[in-house]
């Protein structure tokens, strides 16, 4: 398994743990997932922890541009889960349009975690990108 980590922030990388850059198959790459640096159809699986789902709601057509790049940079058949979705966010409208809105191109759903999963958050969401239509950058 060939791990590769995303992060915005350039001087991380430069500081990056050393534990980090020993592990075998992992690598860290600059970037935001509103454009993220891969060709289209890249991964089988992508995980946002405390990521898209946490910091861009209140930006909505960011938001709606980092979900199409996910999107657009799994495979057909891949998966992304996205980890906590808080419940303010689960009842957003803005959330739920957001997806409506590109379910020509995945399938998603909520997954509600048991107690001992849970901290402040009570789902995950995992999208499933579907085969046919791309979409690209």
């Amino acid at each position: 398994i060939d791990i590769i980590a995303l992060n915005p922030d350039q001087s991380y990388l430069k500081n990056k743990p050393k534990n980090f850059t020993n592990e075998k198959g992992v690598s860290m790459v600059s970037g935001m997932a509103q454009e993220l640096p891969f060709k289209d159809e890249t991964f089988d699986m992508e995980l946002g922890l405390y990521s898209a789902t946490y910091y861009l709601p209140q930006y909505d057509s960011e938001y709606r541009h980092a979900f199409k790049e996910i999107v657009r940079t799994l495979k057909p058949g891949g998966k992304a889960y996205f980890y906590p979705i808080f419940e303010d966010l689960y009842q957003s409208k803005l959330f739920r349009d957001l997806l409506s809105d590109l379910n020509q191109f995945a399938d998603f759903h909520f997954e509600e975690l048991g107690e001992e999963e849970r901290d402040s958050a009570r789902f995950r969401l995992v999208l499933v990108k579907k085969s046919g239509e791309k979409l690209v950058k």
